[in-house]
């Protein structure tokens, strides 16, 4: 499975802890299936911004 997740920053190893404690699920790190969401939610304003790509291996679920 193929993961995005939107950030001001290129995040190789990702880690719960490294969101901002108020965020609308509290700490997490949040990705989506779908990558124009990532980029859109990457930035706030007109700044530049990262899609990080995951892949994710589910064949042990």
């Amino acid at each position: 499975m193929t993961l995005y997740h939107g950030s001001e920053h290129i995040i190789e190893s990702p880690t719960p802890r490294g969101s901002k404690p108020y965020n609308d699920y509290g700490y997490g790190f949040y990705c989506t299936s779908h990558k124009d969401m990532a980029m859109e939610w990457s930035v706030e304003n007109d700044r530049d911004g990262f899609c990080n790509t995951y892949q994710l291996d589910c064949s042990g679920y």
